[in-house]
């Protein structure tokens, strides 16, 4: 089946089949600009930009009851496409939020209601507490690609530019809290990306931006955005984290957005129900094959078997993962890719070893969707009805206590889940795979593929 992607809910990440990880070694204190300084210019394989050794590690602002939203506007909330929301939507004091469907709310939607203007009350709270975080580092005029950079607070007096891969390292701190204040404008680039890795999470980075941000067209990016005007994520763009516009609107174009639950990184996307290898495919999961949607995958991402992911049928064999526009995926499985990319089954197939077939007769058609009411995490027992959280398993179409691992709001499966590969908040690299619980770069030997015993 496909489903309708969702951020981990991943950043957002793209799950590809590349190479490996951006690299860093460690730094020496000592070796850091004092505050009032401007770093260096980077240099092939730079050191990680720590702040200096005397400056403690900022604290992360609470959101107050806006953490349970993935988007919350101001005047209005506008998608187009298959837009998938691991949490909230919601928008406050203005009540239009158009696009939903065909975009998915994991989440509860609220418009112009007491939920919506607490959380835009709280956002504003967390926004004047990032605004007032002292400096540890100055980038004015610095892009961050190419940058690796350790915990602390990140100024930039103007604009703030990403155009390529920046990392952020939480050297094994579970807490590590990245801030970047931003007194104007923040523009991601198309096809940026911001990585975490060695531990930390999602949720502690904040974005706190002086006027609007723009995520570009497929970037994957990583944190709380909190804006003090508009937020754009621009086509197939992915956040792992949350959008929070406190005076202007939010603009969405087919785009993830992983919930991010406090304690646990949400590095890459959310299914509906169940987590699959790569990004969260354009349906609804079920625990048989993959079933079509109505979309094309814009995370590829597959179903197969039980719990979804690069399981052939019930999580045995050997599948092979197949690199599709930048995302890892089993053409035997995806109903989007069904045995070559972008060859899509329709919306009452599935796909079956490579080729589409007809939707079984046990299953529902749910819209656009081929389900099994009895198994299907999105569609548990009726159309629509989705298993989340400590319930996320669907059996005998009932909620039912996750048999995976509950990762934030998510029932996951640590084997296969990039997003928390291994352990809840391991993402893997926008250049890995989760294989058998290890983040898996793309063998030189084996076409592009990742592959799963």
């Amino acid at each position: 089946m496909a489903r309708t992607p969702l951020f981990g809910l991943f950043a957002l990440f793209a799950v590809s089949c590349g190479s490996g990880t951006v690299g860093y070694t460690a730094a020496s204190p000592s070796a850091n600009p004092p505050a009032s300084a401007t770093p260096p210019a980077p240099t092939s394989g730079p050191a990680p930009v720590a702040p200096p050794a005397a400056t403690s590690s900022p604290a992360a602002p609470s959101l107050g009851s806006a953490a349970s939203f993935s988007v919350l506007g101001a005047q209005t909330v506008t998608n187009t496409g298959p837009t998938a929301l691991a949490g909230d939507l919601g928008v406050s004091p203005g009540s239009a939020i158009t696009g939903f469907p065909p975009g998915l709310v994991l989440g509860t939607t609220h418009a112009a209601d007491t939920a919506a203007a607490n959380a835009q009350s709280d956002t504003t709270s967390a926004y004047d507490l990032l605004s007032g975080a002292p400096c540890t580092v100055d980038l004015t005029g610095q892009d961050l690609a190419g940058k690796t950079l350790v915990e602390g607070v990140y100024c930039f007096t103007s604009d703030a530019l990403l155009t390529g891969n920046l990392t952020l390292d939480a050297q094994n701190h579970a807490d590590a809290v990245f801030i970047f204040k931003i007194s104007s404008k923040l523009t991601a680039a198309t096809g940026s990306s911001v990585l975490l890795v060695n531990g930390g999470s999602a949720c502690d980075v904040f974005w706190k931006v002086g006027s609007s941000a723009t995520i570009g067209t497929s970037s994957s990016f990583l944190g709380n955005i909190v804006a003090l005007t508009s937020i754009a994520l621009q086509t197939g763009a992915r956040l792992s984290g949350r959008a929070l516009a406190r005076n202007g609107s939010v603009t969405l174009d087919d785009n993830q957005v992983s919930g991010c639950a406090v304690g646990a990184t949400d590095g890459g996307v959310l299914d509906a129900g169940t987590p699959d290898a790569g990004p969260a495919d354009a349906g609804t999961p079920d625990a048989g094959p993959a079933d079509a949607g109505s979309a094309p995958d814009g995370g590829a991402g597959i179903d197969a078997g039980h719990g979804g992911g690069l399981d052939a049928g019930n999580g045995g064999g050997v599948a092979a993962v197949t690199q599709c526009k930048g995302v890892c995926t089993d053409l035997d499985l995806d109903a989007n890719n069904c045995g070559a990319c972008g060859a899509r089954c329709s919306s009452s197939q599935v796909c079956r070893g490579g080729a589409c077939a007809r939707c079984p007769s046990k299953d529902t058609q749910c819209k656009d969707q081929c389900a099994d009411l009895m198994a299907d995490n999105a569609n548990c027992g009726a159309c629509g009805k989705v298993c989340t959280g400590k319930n996320g398993t669907c059996v005998g179409g009932v909620c039912s206590p996750c048999d995976g691992a509950v990762c934030g709001n998510a029932c996951v499966w640590l084997d296969k889940d990039h997003a928390n590969c291994g352990a809840c908040g391991n993402a893997c690299g926008a250049d890995q795979c989760c294989v058998n619980s290890q983040c898996t770069p793309r063998s030189s030997t084996s076409g592009g593929s990742c592959t799963r015993h």
